[in-house]
């Protein structure tokens, strides 16, 4: 699938200092995802250039292309997993 990075999601990792490369990896290989009423879809994954943090990544899949919203290190992250 083609995606369409928003102006308000460029923005934000602007202004967050997140990496184009971290986002798409984050969409395209997701450490694990979720789906919300509205269809949007969240990608989490791990960013080791990022002290570990969690990237959040939410996209608009109904739209053509599929539009990235905004990304943003999420601290409440509950995944299961407790590395």
């Amino acid at each position: 699938m083609n995606y369409e990075i928003t102006f308000h999601c460029q923005a934000r990792m602007k202004e967050r200092s997140i990496e184009l490369e971290w986002v798409m990896d984050a969409v395209l290989n997701p450490d694990t995802t979720k789906l919300s009423f509205d269809g949007r879809i969240h990608h989490y994954k791990r960013i080791a250039a990022f002290d570990n943090r969690w990237l959040h990544v939410i996209v608009d899949p109904k739209e053509k292309p599929g539009k990235l919203l905004t990304a943003y290190f999420d601290r409440g992250v509950s995944t299961g997993d407790k590395s």
